[in-house]
């Protein structure tokens, strides 16, 4: 997994989190988190993880990492 910076607005350092949630039999959205422990900003990525290959979901957590570490 790639390294998560800290924050990039009070230098806090920052966890990952997940959390899921559905909708109905068609829909099971995945939530990927980056947190800063220190100020609670957050960066958020969510999918749809019916029929989608363990890859693509593994993806998600990536895509939110990349997000948070390329925030000036």
């Amino acid at each position: 997994m790639t390294e998560i910076k800290k924050c990039p607005f009070c230098g806090g350092d920052a966890k990952t989190s997940i959390g899921y949630s559905k909708a109905s039999f068609e829909q099971l959205d995945i939530c990927a988190y980056v947190i800063c422990s220190k100020c609670g900003v957050t960066k958020r990525g969510i999918m749809n993880i019916i029929d989608q290959p363990f890859e693509k979901v593994e993806g998600l957590f990536e895509r939110v990492i990349e997000d948070w570490n390329s925030r000036v």
